[in-house]
This record gives structure tokens, sequence and C-alpha cells, in this order.
């Protein structure tokens, strides 16, 4: 009976020792993992971008609710942290005022939990930048408030973010028409329409037409700067469509020098090829007087490979002329090699000065495309100015220059031969005269 009551005087003291060491147990791991493990210099910025991890963004001046992501270090070995609130800004130093920050995001804090001895951890802002801001860094200061069961810290981390800006460029082009046939010059303008600054930009055009000559490299190209570039581009003569589509692969170095890539396309319109020349003129007279009537014929053929339709010659009489006829002469249609002539009359001043005056005719079409296109061929005209016509012309002249002419020169041949005739007969009489009077001393 002894035994048996030792036994159970026994089994609560076991009891007891066994919930007291469970207690120093608990006691002890609590201490390793909580408050007094904790330190003022817990954590380390190992990383800060604009985007995530894995895919880091440029942003620029007007960029919205862009992901700015931070990555923290818990650099004591020996502790976990249970809870962690990361902020930016601090008592000392406020976020710049070209940032703001969407709390409907992440919230203007972002909480971490468990962040084991030796470990990462990831918190993302979503910010705003201001339009206004200008191209550079900028201070961004960190606030966390960390602790454990017992004990709590506040650290402050200063850092620095760029704002380099986002180059965005533009191709556009001022003359959408190829012609058919033939090698086209094309001119392209890239315009960055964006924040930051392009550099060492290639461009790739590619088109279903045959490419003769690519775009060469821009070496630079600043936010709101232009430059205009040329490729060459040959459109065959039996191509039947009326459009081309012409795709632009760019490449360039943006401001973190990393590598972008953009593309974009521009529709032409394909126009036939159509070359209205100037086959001859011919003046009749050749060298028109000032004050008479003379008529201009002229041949113009269709070089090109289209036909121009409703072709149309308009002259421009420049001062001192008079077109005696109809404004507009309608020549129609003009298919490839064919030619046709028209003739214009047209009258000089009396007062016109001698010398040579161009007369130019515009000769407007239809194009494939059902455009007006205009070309303008110079017709030179030599005007003489007859020497019957001068300032002390009577008001009762006939105005006939070869008339007057005329009579004025056979007047004064009639006067020559009088004048020589007279003088003929003077000096006849005067040798008679002579002889007579030897003729008398002889005889005597």
């Amino acid at each position: 009976m002894k035994i048996i009551n030792v036994k159970l005087f026994a089994i609560p003291l076991i009891v007891i020792a066994l919930l007291i060491l469970s207690s120093f147990t608990s006691v002890h791991a609590a201490t390793s993992s909580s408050g007094n493990c904790l330190s003022a210099q817990q954590f380390s910025l190992i990383g800060i971008q604009w985007g995530s991890t894995t895919s880091e963004i440029q942003v620029g001046p007007g960029s919205k609710d862009v992901p700015l992501t931070i990555t923290l270090l818990n650099n004591n070995l020996g502790c976990t942290i249970q809870f962690a609130n990361v902020s930016l800004g601090n008592p000392i130093e406020n976020v710049p005022a070209v940032f703001s920050i969407i709390s409907t995001q992440s919230g203007k804090s972002v909480y971490v939990s468990d962040l084991g001895p030796g470990a990462s951890a990831q918190v993302t802002f979503y910010l705003n930048i201001a339009d206004n801001a200008t191209i550079g860094n900028y201070s961004l200061p960190i606030k966390i408030e960390y602790s454990n069961s017992t004990i709590s810290y506040n650290e402050y981390i200063d850092t620095n973010v760029s704002v380099l800006g986002i180059p965005d460029i533009v191709i556009s082009t001022k003359n959408d028409v190829i012609t058919s046939g033939q090698i086209n010059n094309v001119s392209v303008t890239f315009t960055n329409t964006g924040t930051g600054n392009a550099s060492s930009i290639s461009t790739t055009v590619s088109s279903s037409e045959t490419i003769f000559q690519q775009v060469s490299e821009i070496a630079s190209l600043p936010a709101g700067a232009s430059v205009t570039k040329y490729f060459e581009v040959d459109v065959p003569s039996s191509s039947g469509s009326s459009a081309s589509t012409f795709s632009f692969s760019l490449s360039y170095t943006d401001p973190d020098e990393q590598t972008a890539t953009q593309t974009q396309s521009l529709d032409f319109l394909v126009q036939s090829d159509i070359a209205i020349e100037l086959t001859s003129s011919s003046i009749l007279p050749t060298t028109p007087n000032a004050g008479s009537p003379f008529s201009i014929t002229v041949t113009l053929t269709n070089a090109g490979l289209g036909t121009a339709d409703n072709v149309e010659a308009v002259p421009s009489v420049p001062s001192g002329l008079t077109n005696l006829g109809d404004g507009a002469i309608s020549i129609g249609d003009l298919s490839s090699g064919s030619s046709t002539s028209f003739t214009l009359t047209l009258i000089t001043n009396d007062s016109l000065k001698t010398g040579t005056y161009v007369i130019p005719i515009n000769v407007s079409y239809l194009n494939s495309l059902q455009q007006v296109v205009g070309d303008e061929v110079n017709i030179p005209v030599k005007i003489s100015q007859s020497g019957a016509q001068n300032a002390t012309s009577s008001s009762e002249s006939t105005g006939n220059n070869n008339t007057s002419s005329a009579t004025y020169l056979d007047e004064l041949i009639i006067i020559v031969i009088a004048v020589a005739e007279a003088a003929s007969a003077a000096v006849i009489a005067f040798l008679f005269l002579r002889y007579k009077r030897s003729s008398k001393k002889s005889n005597k």
C-alpha cells in the first residue's frame, strides 16, 4: 500500500514539471523570434525601379498609374519580422511634389508579414507623375515601421528614382501619292512626340513594292524634334492597285540605354505615270512686230504610261499682249504616246518694246485617281519694234508699219537721186563754161 501511495503522489509532480519545462521552452522560443532579436538597422534596400522586378519600364512627365517596385532585405540573420509597414516619405523629407500616390491601387503604405532572416520582400506603389515634371533624378524617402510582440522600430531609407522620359516616334508624310512605272523618292518625317530622347534610330521599310533604298540611320532625335528622311521605291507599271501600304519597323536606344522598338504603317495612293510634254511650237510670223497679230501652234505629247483625262490648256498672256481666242482650250483625253495640237492667236500693243516674252500655258488633267494635276509649258516669243512706229507718229497713221517704212524709204531714195542729178548737172555746166572760155582765148 505504501508503494501505491508514493506512485500516486509522484504523478502530479511529473505533470507540474512538464508544464514548467513547456512554459520555459515557449518563452525562450518567443524571445528568439520576437522583441529581443530586433535591431535598429533591420532592413537594406536592394532594388527600386519603375515597373515590376521582371519588367522595367520608362516613365516621363505625364505618366499615369505607373508601378514603382521596391525590394527590401531583412539583413538580420537571427530574427523573423512579424510585421512591417512600408510607406513613402518620412518626417524629415516628403515625397517630391511631382509624384502623387494612387491610394486606390496600393494605398499610402504596404504591409509585409513574417519576413524571415535573410529574406527579401517586394512592395509596389502606383504613382502619377505630373505633366510639368522635369527630366532628371528625384530623391525619394522610404519609411519602414516594423515590430514583433514586445518591441517596434522606425527605419528611414533615402533613395533616388529617375524620370528620363519616354520617346514616342511618329512617322508622317506630306505627299502620300506615288507613281507607277518609275522609281519614287519618298520623303517621310520622323517626329519624337514623347518626353524622352531617342538615339541610334534604324528603320526598315517593307512593302509589296520593291524598296530600292532604305531610310538612313538617325543619330539622335530629342523630345519634340523632327527630321525628314527619304527612301526609294519602285512601283511596277503593271500595278493595278490604287493604294499601297508601307510598314516602318523602328529600333532605337531609349534614355535608359535600353533597346526599344516601334512599328507603324503609312498608306500611299498609286497614280498612273502621266507626263505631258511640249513636243513643238511654231510662231507666225517668226518675229511679230509690235501692234500686229500673230499665231502660236503648240503640240503636246503624253510621254507617260497612263491616260490623261479631260486635258485643258489655259494660256497666261503677259502684259502687253492680248489673246484673241478663248481663254481655255479643251483637248479631251490624251492616252499614252498620243499627241495633240492647238493654235493661239494673239496681238501685241503698239507700244510693246522689242524683246523676248514668255507665254506660259497651264495644262491640267485628271490622273488615274481622278485628281486634278497641272503641268506648265512655256513658249518664248520675240517681238520687234517697227522703225516707222515712234513717239511722233501722227494720229492719222494707218498703223501699217511695213507700208510706212516702204514709203519713207522710197521718198528718201528719190531725194538722194535728185540731189545726185543736180550735182551732176552743176559739174557739167561748170566744165562747159570753162571749155568756152578756153576756146575764145585761143582764137585771139
